[in-house]
């Protein structure tokens, strides 16, 4: 991969996190964390709406076929890690807790997501 490649990579990335962002707003969710870090791994976006609190995994693909299983066990782990620190240090209490992927196909308006909550076991 060359250095413009990874450039644009990270730009559609950051992007498919913010199209995500705004979905969870419109949902009713407030975002409490963005690409936080802790326990070993990230956390893209961490969201709250009542006493649900949802931990989402963005997946991103110019091309229309992303896949929830491109996530390794190794990664899970490193998610679910972190998803426990920031509970640790959080100041919420919610009575929910779900750890979702969302895969982000396409770019702007064409693009689409696909939910997957509780995408794997913790």
């Amino acid at each position: 991969m060359t250095a413009a490649s990874r450039r644009e990579a990270l730009a559609h990335g950051q992007w498919a996190e913010g199209f995500v962002a705004q979905d969870l707003e419109r949902r009713g969710f407030s975002i409490l964390a963005r690409n936080w870090r802790g326990g070993g791994g990230e956390l893209d976006l961490v969201a709250l709406r009542e006493e649900h609190l949802c931990f989402v995994e963005v997946k991103s693909s110019t091309r229309s076929a992303a896949d929830p299983e491109r996530l390794s066990a190794a990664q899970q782990r490193r998610l679910i890690s972190a998803a426990e620190a920031w509970l640790a240090s959080a100041q919420v209490s919610p009575r929910e807790l779900s750890l979702s992927v969302v895969l982000v196909s396409g770019e702007g308006d064409s693009a689409s997501l696909e939910w997957y909550s509780d995408a794997f076991d913790g």
